[in-house]
Order: C-alpha cells, then sequence, then structure tokens
C-alpha cells in the first residue's frame, strides 16, 4: 500500500511548506526499494510523486517531516532515476562524463542509505563498483547476490521473482535463484524448481526483471541425495547407497550407473532449460552435503565401481557435471561451481587441507566461477544463537 508522502500532492508554497496535502508530514518512506530510499516530492519544482523534486539549484528531500536541501548539480541529481545506482555512469552510460562502470571522479556525492547527507566514497572501494568479467558474460559490478532459500519457492513464485527484481533495483551486479531442483525425485520445502516448459516461463519472468535493471541472473541446479523425502512427488530419492534421509521418514534408493547416467542427463537438460530461460550463468551445486559432495566424501561414497573409492573416482561426478554443464550452455552462459572446500566436519572427510583442496587443483580450470564457502549447512545457515561459531 503506498505511504501518504507518496500519494499526497505537497503544498506550493516554498522549501518551508513540507506538508503532503493529506495533512500528514512528508517523510521518508517506511519501506525500502531494493536498499535505498525513495525522496519525497516537496518544495514546489514539480516532478511526480516518489521522485525528487526541484527548487532551484536544490532538491528538496522529505525526512522525519522536515525538508532538507540537496545539491541539484550532483551527478546522481541530475539523474532520471530516483538513487545512485540507476545513474547512467554507475549502469556503464557516459552521458555524465565517466567511463563505462566508473564515476566521473573518484569523490562521487551519493545518498546514503536511509540517510540525508550527502557523502564521498572512499576510492579505495572504486574496484567494487567495476565491471568484472565471469566466463563469458559480464557483471556491472562486483556485488554478488550468492544463491539462498526464501521459503517461498513454487508457492510463491511471482512474489519470489519480484524480491530477486528488488535485489537488482538496488544495485547487485548478479542475482541468483535458490536451490532449484533438477527432477520431481528431489525436493524439498518450497524451492525453486526446473523440471519442464513451465519451469522455464515462470524463472524466464524473474530472468527479465534483473537484467530489466541491468544485472546478470544466475541459478543454482540441485539434487539432494539423502537430504531429502519428496513428500510432495512420493519419489524415491536416489543417493550413492541406500540410506535414510536427513530429515523425515524415507530412504534413499543406491544409485546404479545407470541412475548415474539418468542424473547427469537430468542435469544437462535443467541447464539447457536455464539457457532458455535466459540465464547468464549456471551452478554445479556440490556444497552443503548435498548429492555431488556425498559421491565425493570418503565416508558416504563406498561404492567399488569408478564413482567410489580413489579420490579420482569419488571426484568422477563433479568433474562430469561441470564438463556436460559446460557443453550444454556453450559459450552463453558462465558455469560456477559452488563448493564446500570444508565441511567443518572431520566424520565426512573433506577438509581444505586435504581432499578439499585436491578438488580444486583437480578441476581448477574447469568452471567459470568458484563459488567457495567453508561451512556445513548448519554452520553456514543457522545464527549464532543456535549454532556455535
Amino acid at each position: 500500500m503506498p505511504n501518504s508522502w507518496e500519494r499526497g500532492r505537497p503544498a506550493r508554497n516554498g522549501p518551508q511548506a513540507h506538508r503532503c496535502s493529506s495533512g500528514r508530514d512528508a517523510r521518508a518512506p517506511r519501506f525500502m526499494t531494493g536498499t535505498w530510499f525513495r525522496l519525497c516530492r516537496v518544495g514546489g519544482a514539480g516532478g511526480r510523486a516518489g521522485k525528487p523534486a526541484y527548487h532551484g539549484d536544490a532538491l528538496w528531500a522529505g525526512r522525519a517531516g522536515r525538508a532538507t536541501q540537496r545539491s541539484a548539480r550532483s551527478t546522481w541529481a541530475r539523474g532520471r532515476d530516483r538513487d545512485v545506482l540507476a545513474a547512467p555512469w554507475f549502469r556503464g552510460g557516459t552521458e555524465t562524463g565517466g567511463q563505462p562502470g566508473k564515476p566521473p571522479s573518484s569523490a562521487v556525492p551519493y545518498v546514503a542509505r536511509g540517510r540525508g547527507s550527502a557523502m564521498t566514497r572512499d576510492p579505495r572501494y572504486d574496484v567494487l563498483f567495476e565491471p568484472v568479467a565471469i566466463g563469458p558474460v559480464t557483471a556491472p559490478n562486483r556485488f554478488y547476490q550468492v544463491p539462498h532459500c526464501t521459503g517461498m519457492g513454487y508457492d510463491y513464485p511471482r512474489t519470489l521473482n519480484r524480491l530477486r527484481e528488488i535485489n537488482a533495483e538496488g544495485g547487485w551486479g548478479v542475482v541468483c535463484t535458490e536451490f532449484c531442483s533438477i527432477h520431481p525425485s528431489a525436493l524439498s520445502n518450497r524451492q525453486c524448481t526446473l523440471w519442464d516448459e513451465d519451469d522455464v516461463a515462470m524463472l524466464a519472468d524473474m530472468v527479465e526483471r534483473v537484467h530489466r535493471h541491468g544485472a546478470l541472473a544466475g541459478v543454482q541446479l540441485w539434487y539432494g541425495g539423502y537430504s531429502n523425502y519428496n513428500t510432495l512427488t512420493r519419489e524415491l530419492p536416489l543417493g550413492p547407497h541406500s540410506v535414510p534421509v536427513w530429515h523425515g521418514p524415507g530412504q534413499t534408493q543406491a544409485m546404479t550407473r545407470a541412475d548415474i547416467r539418468r542424473l547427469r542427463h537430468w542435469h544437462r537438460e535443467a541447464a539447457r532449460r536455464a539457457k532458455r530461460a535466459g540465464f547468464d550463468v549456471v551452478y554445479v551445486y556440490a556444497a552443503h552435503g548435498y548429492l555431488p559432495a556425498q559421491f565425493l566424501s570418503p565416508v558416504l561414497n563406498q561404492r567399488t565401481d569408478e564413482y567410489g573409492g580413489s579420490f579420482e573416482n569419488r571426484a568422477r561426478l563433479i568433474r562430469e557435471l561441470l564438463e556436460e554443464t559446460k557443453d550444454a550452455v556453450g559459450d552463453t552462459c558462465a558455469v560456477a561451481l559452488r563448493f564446500a572446500v570444508d565441511n567443518l566436519d572431520a566424520a565426512l572427510g573433506i577438509a581444505c587441507d586435504g581432499e578439499g583442496r585436491d578438488l580444486v587443483e583437480l578441476v581448477a580450470e574447469e568452471p567459470d566461477l568458484w563459488d567457495v564457502n567453508i561451512a556445513n549447512f548448519q554452520s553456514d545457515a543457522l545464527p549464532s544463537r543456535f549454532a556455535g561459531e
């Protein structure tokens, strides 16, 4: 619902008149657009609700019931959009005299989040705002929203798409989905899916929204193994062995060689669907104890075929998924590998000074981007109130 500051027309009695026509004081918004607030239209220089208005050489921004003067000569103030992140130089334009992705000078005025004072950015941080190549694509800056869960997934897909758009609107250079199921035999609670063309259409909406603000869109392809019990689809989850699932009732079905070939096919087809949806970055997900990590673990993988035993055999599935994903998306998408180089759990046998490092060396040149963490799922997802640091 729009607030009164957004829908009311301001009085036109000069800078001291900062009450909207509804009779309420003009205030900063009660919600954020991305990570930045919008300026209330006050003063007598025109404009429309929710956009800055000009009063001579000053920009008047309603905040906490008072009008605050801003210099209208600032680069960001001359821009057509409502915040610094949409300024032409930030998105790569040159109409204000800057180079693509760079401000015209190292001291760039901007409005700090939720505050009313003009500030300058320390030039040491300029590199964060420079474009960076990720394989065949280029991110507009170094702000990268990694894949993360929301609890919305297939129940609230349009709301989730809008959330990702807000991240892009707020200035993130890359915006990713949460973990995205590649097949009905792997489904957690309320997550994204990429099973068919209906999913392609829904995720294409997210991609279009993210691209609208100049950011790249990424998708994290996922198969859980014994981490999920599929209460919605009722299909048996597949794993290196037949073991109880992590949460709830159920048992995985041990994968045969034919099952592994089917899994690779599912993953490859999901990568192709991701490409059709327009994604710029496609993930192979081998972190947080999910299926590729289960195959890598010398504890969880006790197979005696070509996918078990030696380190090279246990790493075979990850390497195949990387190679086949790159082949599926061609030279139009970047391929990322999300990998827990250390699970912080000696019982799983993957550590940064052991086989975690060995995998990085084994497939170092395969991914266009390494998304590396040092954590098991509990350490990565829970606050310190519920899990030790």
